[in-house]
């Protein structure tokens, strides 16, 4: 998700957002029971799970694959420590 967040960063998660929201950030435990925090885009039939780092491909998932995503609820806040 660099440059928006980076590994070690904290986030804070509005868990009452249940619902994906296009160009929103939201923390989701994938299949493989993997947490990630992702930006999403809601398409008709599909989700989109993208890193805002330009160099990683975004994940369309449709059907029965997201079905199987779990969101944790929507990133509202994150914080970093200086010294990087």
């Amino acid at each position: 998700m660099e440059p928006t967040l980076y590994d070690g960063d904290l986030v804070m998660i509005d868990r009452k957002v249940q619902s994906w929201r296009t160009n929103r950030l939201f923390a989701f435990v994938n299949a493989d029971g993997d947490a990630q925090v992702k930006r999403v885009r809601v398409l008709d039939t599909a989700i989109v799970l993208q890193s805002d780092n330009r160099d990683v491909d975004p994940v369309v998932v449709s059907g029965r694959d997201a079905d199987q995503l779990t969101i944790i609820g929507q990133v509202v806040w994150a914080g970093h420590d200086f010294e990087r």
